[in-house]
């Protein structure tokens, strides 16, 4: 006869917890939006400041390639073009005339950035077939930067822009 042995059954052992729970509780997420928010707050007045900045910038550099380029088209085409203030205020334009008159024709223009505060020794420039014009300054700023820049024409037609003001 056989013997049968009776074996006690075996215990698995119970599973351990090896995972840490995934996710962000809702305090850790409170404290992350809250520092967000004080970053931001911090932030963004100085963000604002330099796009400012940059417009004023950027505005003295559009301005500073169409005169550029009224000059470079003058003695290309051998006449006169003559670059003034915009009608409507937005800007100035490059006509190919001696004078800006209702019924010039535009050939290029550049706006001003919102904003930008432009100011000008003359009201209209005039580049001759050889390059030459009259000495002009213009000075570009905005109220909410002390960012300037002084863009001058000398009469031989050079042109500079320099950061500052002509003080």
């Amino acid at each position: 006869m056989s013997t049968y042995r009776m074996s006690s059954p075996r215990r698995q052992p119970l599973p351990q917890k090896t995972e840490r729970p995934r996710g962000f509780t809702l305090m850790e997420m409170m404290v992350v939006i809250a520092l967000l928010a004080i970053f931001s707050a911090i932030a963004l007045p100085s963000f604002s400041s330099l796009v400012q900045a940059n417009r004023v910038q950027s505005s003295a550099n559009e301005f500073m390639s169409l005169l550029q380029s009224a000059r470079a088209d003058a003695v290309t085409l051998r006449t006169t073009l003559t670059a003034c203030a915009a009608s409507d205020g937005s800007g100035w334009m490059v006509v190919q005339a001696d004078s800006c008159s209702a019924s010039a024709t535009v050939r290029a223009r550049a706006t001003l950035a919102s904003g930008v505060n432009l100011s000008s020794t003359v009201s209209s420039l005039s580049f001759a077939a050889d390059g030459s014009a009259a000495a002009a300054e213009m000075s570009f700023s905005s109220a909410r930067t002390d960012n300037q820049f002084l863009l001058k024409v000398e009469p031989a037609g050079f042109m500079s822009l320099n950061p500052g003001s002509s003080g």
